[in-house]
């Protein structure tokens, strides 16, 4: 199996992701991004409201604006893949020896407790194929 592992490292909105792919064959990449990237509160709280309220409360306009929220989502999600693995040519190298294993891949993310919440790892989202990288568990 592919393995995948993002460490962030991150200084308010300074960040710097080490991404590390290992092949089944046992080959490994390596690659750093250095990016900013600001998800702001206005944000978290439109999320908030949709992962909450919205599921309890689905009445109109609240469709509206739910659909609204998604493309917000998937926006930021695209934005985040993009700081990660177009930021440098090595990360892009990294991208590319993945491309066409994501199903077969494991997504190994890393982060200190104190920023477990500075990037929405769970709205990772592949420009070209729409495919989320990671989910919540």
């Amino acid at each position: 199996m592919t393995l995948l592992r993002l460490t962030e490292r991150s200084h308010q909105d300074q960040h710097q992701i080490d991404i590390c792919l290992e092949l089944p064959d046992g080959t490994q990449q390596a690659a750093v991004s250095h990016f900013d990237f600001t998800f702001g509160p206005e944000d978290e709280s439109q999320i908030r409201w949709y992962l909450e309220d919205y599921l309890q409360y689905p009445q109109d306009p609240a469709p509206l604006l739910a659909a609204r929220i998604e493309r917000r989502m998937s926006e930021l999600g695209m934005q985040l893949f993009r700081c990660v693995f177009q930021s440098t040519d090595q990360a892009a190298s990294v991208l590319a020896s993945l491309h066409g294993r994501l199903s077969d891949t494991r997504v190994e993310i890393i982060t200190p407790v104190r920023e477990a919440f500075v990037l929405p790892w769970e709205l990772l989202q592949d420009p070209e194929t729409g495919a989320r990288l990671a989910l919540l568990q």
